[in-house]
């Protein structure tokens, strides 16, 4: 129980709350747009905060741990499915008039991807905390998929959209080939697609 409390929280705020953040600030910096609503965002990073760290017992259905305390994770589990969507419509709304970047800009197209896979990520792991479903995931590679979709989709993708944004504000130049971008968007898709969908 301890483990997943920690490790289940890791996942929440090492690899969710952080990388939302930089959701946050790179997608309306690239779109040149402002984020959709800022009430919206407040309430997706508060329900994350409290919510997540219930969470952690639906990585222990089906053992030693009490029931109650299983149920506990599930339920915390799909209620976290609601702030995390709204946080992915969130993204997803700020390019609301700037959807035709994405035909030129392959940063903006990497950023906007790896919201889809968070809200991929962020709609598979609730239904597969419900314990009908978990018993017949659970010890299976569809958890090892799950969890490389979110971490190939979500968290490496948002990580170099926002390394190429912020490299040529550093030094001040622009990219040396957004051509190259392009290639690497395009690789990785393909990779992380058939990688996951192996499994």
């Amino acid at each position: 129980m301890f483990q997943w409390w920690y490790g289940q929280n890791a996942v929440g705020f090492f690899l969710t709350a952080g990388f939302l953040a930089i959701m946050y600030y790179f997608i309306p910096k690239r779109a040149e747009r402002p984020v959709y609503s800022y009430r919206l965002s407040i309430i997706h990073f508060w329900a994350l905060i409290f919510l997540y760290i219930w969470a952690g017992p639906h990585h222990l259905h089906y053992t030693a741990l009490p029931d109650w305390t299983q149920t506990l994770g599930m339920t915390f589990s799909i209620m976290l499915w609601m702030p995390s969507w709204g946080g992915m419509i969130n993204g997803l709304m700020t390019l609301s008039g700037a959807w035709d970047k994405l035909r030129t800009d392959p940063v903006l197209r990497m950023l906007v991807v790896s919201v889809a896979f968070y809200g991929m990520s962020t709609f598979e792991g609730p239904t597969m905390a419900i314990k009908v479903v978990n018993s017949l995931s659970h010890y299976t590679d569809w958890t090892v998929g799950h969890v490389h979709s979110g971490a190939l989709g979500w968290v490496g993708f948002v990580s170099f959209g926002a390394l190429y944004c912020l490299i040529p504000w550093l030094w001040n130049r622009e990219l040396y080939s957004l051509k190259l971008v392009n290639w690497h968007f395009w690789i990785a898709s393909i990779g992380i697609v058939l990688y996951i969908s192996a499994m």
